[in-house]
């Protein structure tokens, strides 16, 4: 397949790794890298300003300026990521000027690809300006468009005059596709007008069409399930970059078929963290340290957790009010250490010494952490929510089947209560083995992913004539 991917920025997927895991921009190279592994033709296509200084260096201007509709004029750079062609957008690009540039530069370059892939609101508006501006051309038609979003919240909400500049008809804001309270809302134009729209979880595409997790659009959220069109796709994690038979961060290497390692890595991490070298359950809580993770639970259990005969290493940030009564049980129990702070090579080695990750997040689209932790043969211990839903299955030592533990009521004792169970699972050698199994089995990797994104051009090539 020709597979053009329109992103609000690019970068490089193993620079900088944070909180929360990759950026959207790192997914998109990563997700093109692979895709051109697998034998398709990509292009990439962001704004100048959405790359980095060392990825704007690589970049050489096109001879000519590319006329956008309403008088703009772009200077467009070319270049490459590794071998991927990639193709950048003008200084100072105005909002929504994007939408306007794809079709120009497709005819710019007599190329059309067979899907138009859009990550992120600030692209929602391509899909709108292809099928709603530009209407009827056969080689548009022809086209796939596809938009994924990992954050519904971002939605890129801007007046009408906007459509002005873009030279784009008032009377095409519609209530059935960008209109919203009298403005033009990127994200619902995506939603409307692309032939598909993914999130990064099934359990999140479902999550969305709910008022608590909709941000305003769960209503077009539900709209666009029902017409078949809103898919839940997971990411991948980089495997080269994420891999416990490799990693120079952690104490000892390990594989699936050989885990020795992995009791030198807990007790590496028991001695940074001052913990006491006793062989009871080790629960790593890491990333983004709020309510919204889950911190009011473990605000409410810290005292029982204690002494309840497990170990906990903290790692991460979050406000004041959160951290403090952490840092409080840092100096005042023996059972719960950890550091403030962000550092991804002390996270791998929290993920190589834990043998459990504790996520009792309210909202979780993507797991990125989660992710990682399995491929460190962490097993989860979550709250059934977004990402978390998918990616752990309850484990049953009767059938040995099941990737981890999960609780459906947010609440302090429904999260001690699957805590237990999975200590009682620890304490039996042969199934807590098992599940180390299982855990570890998991394909999180971009290849997978690759894979899963090329099901889903499909059926979006399929949707086509499905369009509402």
């Amino acid at each position: 397949m020709k597979i053009l991917l329109v992103a609000e920025a690019l970068r490089d997927e193993a620079r900088g790794i944070g909180l929360a895991g990759v950026t959207e921009a790192q997914r998109v190279t990563a997700l093109a890298s692979r895709l051109g592994e697998r034998g398709h033709e990509i292009r990439m296509l962001a704004p100048l300003a959405g790359l980095d200084a060392e990825g704007q260096s690589l970049l050489r201007p096109r001879a000519d300026a590319l006329a956008l509709p309403g008088g703009l004029q772009l200077t467009v750079f070319t270049g490459k990521i590794g071998p991927i062609p990639l193709y950048a957008l003008g200084h100072d690009l105005p909002a929504g000027a994007m939408a306007r540039a794809v079709p120009g530069l497709l005819n710019a370059l007599d190329w059309h690809p067979d899907v138009i892939h859009c990550w992120g609101a600030e692209t929602g508006l391509v899909p709108f300006v292809f099928r709603e501006v530009l209407g009827g051309p056969p080689a548009y038609a022809e086209m796939a468009l596809l938009v994924t979003v990992q954050d519904v919240s971002r939605q890129r909400v801007r007046p009408p005059e906007i459509l002005d500049r873009l030279a784009i008809d008032r009377r095409l804001l519609r209530l059935e596709t960008a209109e919203f309270y009298g403005q033009v809302n990127f994200l619902k134009a995506a939603l409307t007008t692309a032939d598909a729209f993914t999130l990064p979880s099934e359990r999140f595409a479902q999550d969305v069409q709910d008022p608590t997790f909709g941000e305003g659009l769960e209503g077009v959220f539900e709209q666009v399930a029902r017409a078949g069109r809103l898919w839940g796709v997971a990411d991948g994690i980089d495997y080269r970059h994420f891999d416990p038979s490799s990693d120079s961060a952690i104490a000892q290497p390990f594989t699936l078929a050989n885990r020795v390692g992995k009791a030198a890595c807990k007790s590496a991490l028991q001695a940074e963290l001052a913990l006491e070298p006793d062989d009871v359950p080790l629960l790593a809580v890491i990333g983004e340290l709020s309510a919204a993770k889950g911190m009011d639970l473990l605000r409410e259990t810290m005292g029982i957790l204690s002494h309840m005969g497990v170990q906990v290493a903290v790692l991460g940030q979050g406000a004041p009010e959160d951290v403090g009564p952490l840092r409080r049980a840092f100096s005042e129990t023996r059972a719960i250490r950890g550091v403030i702070g962000w550092d991804e090579a002390q996270a791998r080695r929290v993920l190589a010494g834990a043998d459990m990750i504790l996520m009792p997040a309210r909202f979780e689209p993507d797991g990125f952490w989660l992710k990682v932790a399995m491929r460190y043969g962490t097993v989860p211990v979550v709250y059934e929510t977004g990402a978390l839903v998918d990616a752990v299955q309850e484990f049953d030592p009767r059938t040995g089947e099941g990737t981890g533990f999960r609780f459906s009521r947010y609440g302090g004792e429904a999260m001690l209560a699957a805590l237990r169970h999975a200590q009682a699972v620890y304490a039996q050698p042969v199934a807590w083995s098992r599940l180390l199994v299982n855990v570890m089995a998991r394909d999180w990797s971009w290849e997978a992913a690759a894979a899963r994104y090329e099901d889903a051009y499909e059926k979006a090539l399929a949707m086509r004539p499905l369009r509402v």
